[in-house]
């Protein structure tokens, strides 16, 4: 197929000098594959719009080489069920005045991009800095202080006007800033919840029964997924790890 006519990509975790390729990412038209880069498994995801040999949109997890194939149910997707998803998710989520007294700590969204994330456009890649974020700079502070803070960061430069604050809680929550004078605050573990729920028999489950295939009939592969020096670079990165927390 022409390469006007399809879009590749792929996403993986660097560090320590070591890549470990995860996803290869295929766009078509009327296909898009998310493709376990899993070596000799050929283990992927897909989604198909319809043809004239299967008019409905269709999607499964399949592996040719390992004789894996199972569909996913495509009706999780429809619009009756993405309504139910956002009314599920729209109840975790809450709009509130910036918070008192509790204790945060608060990582500026900006670090998640040129520190954390690096996107090689020429080649499509985003590559995930695991090193960049052991020897990131956290802020301790109080809730009432966030404004402050996000004035001071933006002052100094390191966060742009655009950018907003991540901040976890004593209590469990989180936060993202709107604003100078309201966070988007939702729990954790109730959005953990809320994506098992929603997603984990739909996709998870015969993700999971492929990768227990994938292990009996080629263990080695898994094996292989990852760089044989990757252990040891996250070894050596979290003894060498400098990151900083700051009172403010």
């Amino acid at each position: 197929m022409s390469n006007l006519l399809q879009r590749k990509s792929e996403m993986g975790v660097s560090i320590a000098g070591s890549y470990w390729k995860i996803l290869k990412f295929v766009e078509r038209p009327n296909d898009l594959y998310m493709i376990f880069a899993i070596p000799r498994v050929g283990l992927h995801l897909s989604v198909h719009r319809g043809n004239r040999y299967n008019p409905s949109i269709h999607a499964h997890v399949k592996s040719t080489t390992l004789g894996i194939e199972e569909d996913i149910d495509i009706g999780a997707f429809s619009d009756l069920s993405l309504k139910q998803w956002i009314d599920e998710f729209s109840s975790i989520f809450k709009v509130q005045k910036l918070l008192d007294d509790e204790r945060v700590i608060v990582l500026p969204t900006s670090f998640l991009t040129p520190y954390c994330l690096d996107f090689e456009e020429e080649n499509r890649k985003s590559v995930i800095n695991l090193e960049n974020l052991l020897n990131g700079t956290f802020y301790l502070t109080h809730g009432r202080k966030i404004p402050l803070l996000q004035q001071y960061l933006r002052k100094t430069n390191i966060i742009s006007n655009s950018d907003s604050l991540i901040a976890a809680g004593d209590s469990g929550q989180a936060y993202l800033t709107l604003g100078s004078k309201h966070v988007l605050t939702f729990e954790c573990q109730s959005l953990l919840q809320k994506l098992n729920t929603c997603l984990g028999s739909t996709i998870a489950d015969p993700l999971q029964r492929a990768f227990e295939s994938v292990t009996q009939r080629c263990p080695n592969a898994l094996r292989e997924w990852w760089p044989s020096n990757f252990p040891d670079s996250i070894q050596n990165a979290l003894n060498t790890a400098q990151f900083k927390i700051i009172d403010f």
